[in-house]
């Protein structure tokens, strides 16, 4: 059950395992795989922010969205 304040979500085993990676590499840096997932999502989120905001939008981080998208379905 998540603490107060949080929700859960469920993600395909193959992101985890690439998390868990990441994580493996830079220990020192990520305290767990919830510390890293809330980085990347607020990340993510800035980065949708500035592209919508911005009147020429950041062709790499549309890539990265077509790639997100891409991996949900």
């Amino acid at each position: 059950m998540p603490r107060q304040g949080w929700k859960s979500v469920s993600l395909p085993e193959t992101l985890i395992r690439e998390v868990d990676e990441e994580i493996e590499r830079n220990p020192s840096f990520w305290k767990s795989r919830a510390d890293f997932i809330a980085y990347a999502v607020r990340r993510f989120l800035e980065i949708l922010r500035e592209t919508h905001q911005s009147s020429r939008p950041d062709v790499g981080a549309l890539q990265s969205i077509n790639e997100v998208e891409e991996m949900a379905r």
